[in-house]
C-alpha cells in the first residue's frame, strides 16, 4: 500500500546541536522525526505506516480504520490524513473538548477530511463505542482494522526498532518524550538487537513511572524489562498540561537554539535533559541523542 518512495521519506534528519552541546558540555545530537514530511510528521507517522502495512500484507487493504485518542491527538491526525489519501474510511473515537475542534488550529483542523468521522465520548465509554463501530461496519460487510490508541502495539514497536538503525553511531543515551510506550519499547529492542549498551531514557509526559514502565513492558520480552528507564518528574500536571516554569524554560531555550519544541511532549523532554545533565545523572562529556518525536501542532493548540 505504501510505496517505497513513501517509506524512504520517513528517514528523518540527524545532526549534532553545536550550541546546545557547548552549553551543556554534553555532545547532543537530534533525530528530527518532527521533520518527516508526510502526514505532518512525528512518531505516529512511523508507527501507523508500519501498523497498516503489516495489516495489508496479511489481510489486504481495510475499508475502515477505527482508533481512539484525545481531541488534539497526533495519532488521530495521521490516520485522518492517511485515510484521505488512500480512500479509507476512518472512525475516530475521541475524548476531550468537542467545541475546540471548530477552531482552525492544531491537529483537530486536519481531522476534517471527507473520509474521517469523529465520535466524541467520555473516556469511560471509549471501548464500548469502538465495539459499536466495529460491529456496525462488519455488519455491512466491510473489512475493519482496529488500531489501539496512540498506536500502542507490537507493529509500532517494530517501527522504532527499525528506526534505531538510522542512528549512525551508538551514543551513551537516547532521550525522548514517552507517552503510550511503543516508541521507547522499539528503541530498547533496536538497541539490544544492535548489541548497543545505549540507555534509552523515557521522559513520561503523563503516566507515573510504574504505569509507564508497565505499558512498555507489555510490548517487550521479559529479558528486556530491566532496560526500561522512565522518569516521572517532568509531567507538569500530565497529558496536555504545563505550567509557568516549563513555559519560561521554553522561552529561554529559544534564545539558545532554534529547535522547535511543544509544551506537551518535546518541551518536557528537553527540560528533563537540562535537569539530568545539571544533576549529573547524565555525566558531562556524554554522547546524547535527543529523539524529537513531533507534536508541534500541539504548540499551535496551546497558543490558540
Amino acid at each position: 500500500m505504501f510505496e517505497n518512495s513513501v517509506r524512504d521519506t520517513i528517514v528523518s534528519p540527524f545532526y549534532r546541536m553545536e550550541r546546545l552541546s557547548n552549553y551543556l558540555d554534553v555532545s547532543v545530537w537530534v533525530k528530527r522525526d518532527d521533520l518527516i514530511p508526510i502526514y505532518m510528521g512525528g512518531n505516529k507517522v512511523r508507527k501507523n505506516i508500519e501498523i497498516i502495512s503489516s495489516h495489508v500484507l496479511k489481510h489486504g487493504v481495510p475499508d475502515v480504520i477505527v482508533s481512539n485518542g484525545g481531541s488534539e491527538s497526533n495519532h488521530a491526525r495521521v490516520l485522518a490524513l492517511i485515510g484521505s489519501i488512500y480512500g479509507i474510511k476512518v472512525e475516530l473515537v475521541l475524548h476531550g473538548h468537542q467545541d475546540r475542534s471548530g477552531f482552525m488550529h492544531g491537529n483537530s483542523y486536519y481531522l476534517k477530511t471527507e473520509q474521517c468521522s469523529i465520535n466524541y465520548v467520555d473516556p469511560v465509554d471509549i471501548s464500548a463505542k469502538i465495539r459499536e463501530l466495529v460491529g456496525f461496519h462488519l455488519g455491512k460487510g466491510a473489512k475493519v482494522l482496529v488500531i489501539p490508541g496512540g498506536g500502542h502495539c507490537l507493529e509500532a514497536v517494530n517501527a522504532y526498532k527499525n528506526a534505531f538503525d538510522e542512528i549512525s553511531f551508538h551514543p551513551n543515551y537516547i532521550l525522548h518524550a514517552s507517552g503510550t510506550g511503543a516508541t521507547q519499547a522499539g528503541l530498547i529492542k533496536g538497541a539490544r538487537e544492535s548489541s548497543s549498551d545505549v540507555k534509552i531514557l523515557g521522559i513520561s509526559i503523563a503516566r507515573d513511572a510504574c504505569k509507564g514502565a508497565a505499558a512498555i513492558a507489555e510490548l517487550l520480552p521479559e529479558e528486556l524489562h530491566d532496560d526500561i528507564i522512565i522518569y516521572e518528574d517532568y509531567r507538569f500536571g500530565g497529558y496536555g498540561f504545563y505550567n509557568s516554569e516549563l513555559k519560561s524554560f521554553l522561552s529561554s531555550f529559544l534564545q539558545l537554539d532554534s529547535l522547535p519544541l511543544d509544551p506537551f511532549y518535546t518541551g518536557k523532554a528537553m527540560f528533563a535533559l537540562f535537569d539530568l545533565v545539571g544533576r549529573g545523572v547524565i555525566p558531562r562529556g556524554s554522547e546524547v541523542v535527543f529523539w524529537h518525536t513531533g507534536g508541534l501542532l500541539n504548540l499551535q493548540t496551546s497558543l490558540a
